[in-house]
């Protein structure tokens, strides 16, 4: 991928960008028919913009497994989650890498490169899926002469603040099931659907700091209080109401 230069000042021009953006661009227009277009980051682009902003984006398909991001790593591109879930590590002192969230469709990969910043955490995809990816100069460029680019750039930050938030909450919860049951509901919102793919029990067994015998027990009795209904191994429908009735109830 090659990238030229660009004119960061107000009203900087995206040609300058996009000119040496050595990529297989989106069709024009394919963006505003995505399923997850709604939680885009690209979701203020002007027609015009969007039209230029598909010479700009890459899709890309992913492998569960495979690594998205490095903790520690200057990149000069975003990747945004369109199909999939992508779970976010930290490095501990002892120097494994410790399971921080999961996140979704509408997620950023690589937020802190908008900023000349590295990768705060890593990221490894929970399931296959697939991704698009933009280079941050041209989005840079792009904000500075729209206004909704930057509020959409504020607002993935905020979310991204808030779901690793959310998550921390449910993984210092004192019960096992108190965790899980309160992962649901973050996996309700990450998926932006009640319906759900559950990632494996080992994955959500580490991000809890339990086992995964732990998590198939508590998901079992979730089915057998009324606030989960299993659909085969992996998809599970949530009922909003009564799971959150539940876990206001626990410790």
């Amino acid at each position: 991928m090659k990238l030229s230069g660009c004119d960061a000042s107000p009203g900087g021009s995206v040609e300058k960008v996009v000119a040496g953006f050595d990529a297989s661009p989106l069709l024009p227009g394919k963006c505003g028919n995505c399923a997850s277009y709604e939680f885009c980051i690209t979701r203020g682009l002007s027609l015009k913009d969007s039209v230029d902003g598909g010479v700009l984006i890459e899709e890309h398909s992913f492998r569960k497994g495979e690594i998205l991001a490095r903790e520690g790593e200057h990149v000069r591109h975003l990747r945004v989650v369109k199909v999939g879930s992508v779970c976010l590590g930290r490095s501990s002192p002892g120097g494994h890498i410790d399971p921080v969230a999961i996140l979704g469709r509408g997620a950023v990969v690589g937020l802190c490169s908008y900023f000349g910043q590295p990768n705060q955490l890593g990221s490894v995809a929970l399931s296959s899926g697939r991704y698009c990816e933009m280079s941050t100069e041209a989005l840079a460029c792009l904000a500075r002469s729209d206004q909704k680019i930057w509020d959409q750039v504020g607002r993935a930050c905020s979310v991204a603040f808030g779901m690793i938030a959310g998550w921390t909450q449910a993984t210092s919860r004192p019960q096992i099931a108190g965790r899980v049951a309160h992962s649901l509901l973050m996996l309700m919102e990450v998926h932006h659907s009640p319906t759900v793919t559950l990632p494996s029990h080992v994955a959500l067994a580490q991000l809890l700091g339990t086992t995964r015998e732990s998590v198939a027990r508590a998901l079992a009795l979730l089915e057998a209080q009324g606030c989960i209904a299993r659909r085969g191994s992996r998809v599970c429908e949530i009922l909003p109401e009564p799971l959150s009735q539940w876990v206001f109830r626990q410790p």
